[in-house]
């Protein structure tokens, strides 16, 4: 492993964090909510959310834009492209804001941290 390629896995490592200072510490696709509205009351119950939409959305949307995303990270109007796209698409306007907010919190960080073209993109995005 080279110098780089360590220092790119020990910042995809932090930010990947639980404890990152985001503004996020998760993005559950609403299980806290069906949970709290008794909607998940069971192992099963979950079980069956994360089966039906959970693994579905992530295997036919998510990861085709991620996969995009990182193919395209040095071109920074292919993001933003990609970012719209991605938010166009979104089934739920509940969803598409949470992403909003997650992404825009992300930036935020990064601008916070100095990440190179990080302010760029946000004034961007």
């Amino acid at each position: 492993m080279t110098i780089g390629s360590f220092e790119r896995l020990m910042a995809l490592l932090q930010v990947s964090d639980s404890t990152f200072p985001s503004g996020s510490f998760a993005f559950s696709n609403g299980l806290e909510t069906l949970v709290s509205e008794k909607r998940i009351k069971s192992a099963d119950d979950l079980e069956d959310v994360i089966e039906r939409h959970i693994v579905p959305r992530w295997l036919e949307f998510d990861r085709w834009f991620l996969f995009h995303a990182h193919s395209s990270s040095q071109y920074e109007d292919e993001i933003v492209r990609l970012d719209r796209f991605y938010t166009a698409n979104m089934v739920t306007d509940t969803l598409a804001r949470a992403s909003l907010r997650v992404g825009n919190a992300m930036l935020s960080m990064h601008q916070r941290l100095g990440t190179p073209g990080a302010t760029e993109l946000r004034s961007r995005i």
